[in-house]
């Protein structure tokens, strides 16, 4: 009975279910986004009770939480108190800014954990036209015709083993080297990871006359968890730093360098927020599942949310159907996967708002002409913040960031008569209708007429079993002609009532079914009742008149027994 009876319940709420999914399905986006956001504020309830990757997160779409984040910064400025980690630290300051509070003892804690990465080799090049004699931090060396260095360079540096440039010493790498030779030079750093043969240059070079001075210095930095650098909280710490103002170029090379090494963090997002490099859009944008969502960490609606967030500003085809998606998968009541991190993730970085309602003084960056990016790709435009409304922790800047074209990336532009036969990729240089091909060529598209297009088929003259349509032919000659089919009658339109009726119905079942004894007691007591609810009784009664009794049962005696032989 009690299994049979929660089966009934278990239906009742299936169907329920169904009811609330239908309503969903019938709100807008506007309506949809609203609820979701109820939803939020019903899950963070009372803070106290949320860890604290909830708390932030919660912090960080709807302004909730601030005291309850705030009381778990250690006293030296970390997250959380006693068990400091970077990722956390670097997301509890991004909140916590957003809202307003103080953050600069935590981002002098982050700061203090730079470190230059221990698996890379130094080297500096030096270079001229002409034989020369030079000197770094006062140790003279010979640069020769072949350009090859002769020279003893004491405890700091070495000749590297090609002979074509100065190798540094780890224990000399915060130090700043300065370079003099006799004749016109240029100077720049080179490094590369142990055990690679890939040797990256950084983008500066300096350069002096005879007699001139330069000066390097490694300025290529992570942040450290214990002995090592942490990827992610690196990762994490240049974004919100970045939202501070600060200088965040030293991080940029080791976050590019190991991004492939840790895809599950899905760094191409942050970069590409923090450069607007084109190239790390496309990477980003390659890693997106059947064109829907992103799932590179085993949580595909956190790292949806993390992708979506560097295109904000983008008009994308992906990520409309990334957003399309997430629609789809909202739950009914609003929320999704009833979780606050990814919940609160998928608000602030899709559909944000700003914690006075979505109500701000400020003129609109993107409709007033100018560009909303990073703290660090306006200053690398050269370009100035505007006191113009970007969504946080994004800046106003009147500079576009410079943006790779088509030939610059090597590829070739299709236009909207041609297909691409390699990769398709976005650059700074397309308009409506055309894409930028990569390892491939512009083939011309095979026109469809838009009888094929609308399931038709092109004839001189249509058969019987066809009728003609209105749709035109890439010969004129041609009429469109489209198989004869019965058309349904329009449906009404649906109504929910019969759903409810079954629902009360099975309720009434289930309690049926608990409760069947009482009322088959009760339908007794009413079916039979007699003064105050008594059964009667019914006793002997004599035969009807006119009908005699029935004869008594005769005995037949048994005979005689045969004797068993």
């Amino acid at each position: 009975m009690i299994k049979r009876a929660l089966f009934m319940v278990v239906i009742t709420l299936f169907l329920f279910n169904q009811i609330l999914a239908i309503d969903l399905g019938n709100l807008s986006e506007q309506d949809r986004i609203d609820k979701a956001y109820d939803c939020l504020n019903n899950l963070i309830g009372d803070c106290s009770s949320l860890g604290l990757e909830s708390q932030i997160f919660s912090l960080l779409a709807t302004g909730k939480c601030f005291d309850d984040v705030e009381s778990q910064m250690d006293a030296s400025g970390c997250f959380p108190k006693l068990r400091c980690n970077i990722k956390t630290t670097a997301q509890a300051m991004l909140a916590l800014k957003k809202a307003g509070g103080s953050v600069e003892k935590t981002k002098q804690w982050l700061l203090s954990q730079k470190v230059i990465p221990n698996n890379l080799i130094w080297y500096i090049q030096v270079d001229s036209r002409n034989k020369t004699t030079c000197k770094i931090s006062g140790r003279a060396f010979l640069i020769n015709e072949d350009k090859k260095i002769v020279g003893d360079l004491g405890r700091c540096f070495s000749v590297s083993s090609n002979g074509y440039w100065i190798k540094i010493s780890p224990s000399c790498y915060n130090q700043e080297f300065e370079i003099t030779c006799d004749s016109d030079f240029t100077t720049n750093l080179l490094y590369q990871k142990e055990n690679s043969p890939i040797i990256y240059i950084p983008e500066e070079v300096n350069s002096a006359s005879a007699g001139g001075k330069t000066k390097e210095k490694i300025n290529l930095f992570c942040l450290k968890q214990g002995s090592s650098c942490d990827y992610a909280g690196t990762l994490w710490a240049a974004y919100a730093l970045d939202s501070l103002g600060e200088d965040i170029k030293p991080f940029l090379p080791y976050l590019k360098m190991e991004a492939k090494n840790n895809q599950k963090e899905l760094p191409y997002s942050i970069i590409y927020s923090l450069t607007q490099d084109a190239e790390f859009r496309q990477e980003l944008l390659n890693l997106q599942r059947v064109g829907k969502y992103w799932e590179v960490s085993g949580d595909r609606f956190f790292d949806t949310a993390l992708a979506l967030n560097s295109l904000f500003y983008d008009t994308l085809s992906e990520k409309d159907s990334a957003k399309e998606w997430l629609l789809e998968k909202q739950s009914p009541n609003g929320c999704w996967d009833n979780d606050v991190v990814n919940t609160a993730f998928i608000l602030s970085s899709v559909w944000p708002r700003d914690f006075d309602n979505n109500e701000h003084t400020q003129l609109d960056c993107e409709s007033e002409g100018y560009y909303c990016v990073s703290n660090s790709a306006c200053s690398e435009a050269g370009g100035n913040t505007i006191n113009y409304h970007c969504f946080y922790p994004l800046v106003c800047c009147d500079k576009q960031p410079a943006q790779d074209t088509c030939s610059d990336r090597g590829g070739l532009i299709c236009n909207s008569n041609e297909v691409c036969t390699g990769d398709k990729i976005t650059t700074s240089d397309l308009r409506s209708g055309e894409v930028c091909c990569l390892h491939g060529t512009c083939n011309p598209r095979i026109e469809v007429s838009e009888c094929e297009q609308e399931g038709g088929v092109c004839r001189g003259v249509c058969r019987d079993d066809e009728t003609e349509t209105t749709y035109s032919c890439l010969d004129a000659n041609d009429v469109c002609c489209k198989r004869v089919s019965v058309q349904p009658s329009p449906e009404k339109k649906s109504s929910k009532w019969w759903i409810y009726l079954l629902v009360i119905l099975i309720i009434l079942v289930v309690i049926g079914i608990i409760y069947r004894n009482k009322i088959k007691a009760w339908i007794y007591r009413r079916r039979f009742k007699q003064g105050k609810g008594v059964p009667m009784r019914r006793g002997p009664f004599p035969p009807p008149p006119g009908r005699r009794p029935p004869f008594p049962p005769q005995r037949i005696s048994p005979g005689p027994r045969r004797p068993l032989p």
